[in-house]
């Protein structure tokens, strides 16, 4: 997502399997522990389902683009 200080910022897209729940949190706890501080999502957006192309892969440009229409 669009930010105005770094350029941008992280943020997780998330689909959840049925009955799971996520807080973010929780999230940023365990990408902490994986990930360099800055690439620690800021934001959860939880979706019922990803953009995806005919061979079933997620259209990333797709995804960004609804994403920035609604910041």
């Amino acid at each position: 997502m669009p930010d105005q200080r770094w350029g941008e910022k992280p943020v997780a897209v998330v689909v959840l399997g049925d009955g799971a729940t996520l807080e973010l949190p929780d999230l940023a706890e365990h990408c902490r522990a994986r990930l360099a501080g800055f690439k620690v999502p800021k934001q959860l957006i939880i979706r019922d389902s990803l953009p995806r192309n005919p061979s079933g892969k997620v259209l990333k440009r797709v995804l960004r683009t609804e994403l920035e229409s609604h910041a």
